[in-house]
């Protein structure tokens, strides 16, 4: 983590755990929720948001919010949501909320 600079004042020292957050804390897991596993380069995996609980979503299949055709670079929606589903019955039924988005919005490889 980067110190955060005060004009006037001494920069924390950044090895003191009481100038770190959790904010920035994910975990990687495997898709398969009821094995423990290594997450091995390569293989699909879900990105959850530790201190809320919460898995990284990419909206791709909305497509790109900004795109720049000479770099080929594209930029996506993503958002934390309580889950991905398989079923567009509970999509409907949840509505535009944002919290369940389709379960292949929070895979990634």
């Amino acid at each position: 983590l980067k110190p955060i600079v005060v004009a006037g004042v001494d920069a924390p020292d950044p090895s003191d755990p009481a100038h770190r957050s959790a904010k920035a804390l994910w975990s990687f897991e495997v898709l398969e929720r009821s094995t423990g596993s290594v997450v091995h380069l390569n293989s699909n995996v879900r990105i959850r948001h530790v201190p809320s609980g919460k898995y990284l979503a990419c909206l791709a299949h909305r497509g790109p919010i900004w795109a720049d055709e000479a770099t080929e670079e594209a930029w996506f929606e993503v958002m934390l949501v309580d889950d991905g589903v398989e079923d567009d019955e509970v999509l409907r039924e949840v509505g535009p909320s944002g919290t369940y988005v389709p379960k292949h919005a929070t895979i990634f490889r």
